[in-house]
């Protein structure tokens, strides 16, 4: 760091990020009190304006993280569902097979594998989206 860094320049609103300089949003002092000497109680709106939004802000936070964990649980049921009917499959095909229906078995697995193959492939579309 050099000593420019702490300069009151570096330190101004319009050099830190609007999302972490919430009280760049305020009015200067002076102007502040002339709003107060003009409406009384002024500041005190613009202060619960500000708490408001961010509460708000928050509140949105919180709701986007619920969004996330519901979609991992979704992408997580679809995946056992996923292996589930591979699984089924496979198991269908061996009874196929115990009981001398070989053809039968290969169509079973063959339309298991064009399933498989259709997911992964719009799986594959989607994630490069």
């Amino acid at each position: 760091m050099t000593a420019e860094d702490h300069t009151p320049a570096a330190l101004t609103p319009s050099a830190v990020p609007a999302t972490e300089w919430r009280w760049a949003e305020l009015p200067p002092a002076d102007v502040v009190e002339a709003w107060e000497r003009l409406a009384p109680g002024t500041f005190a709106r613009i202060m619960a304006s500000i708490e408001q939004q961010e509460h708000d802000r928050r509140l949105q936070n919180r709701h986007e993280r619920i969004l996330d964990w519901i979609d991992v649980v979704f992408r997580a049921v679809g995946l056992l569902c996923a292996i589930s009917a591979v699984v089924a499959f496979v198991f269908l095909a061996r009874y196929f097979v115990d009981h001398g229906a070989a053809t039968q078995a290969v169509g079973v697995l063959g339309g298991a594998a064009g399933i498989v193959g259709v997911f992964v492939a719009r799986y594959h579309k989607s994630s490069q989206q």
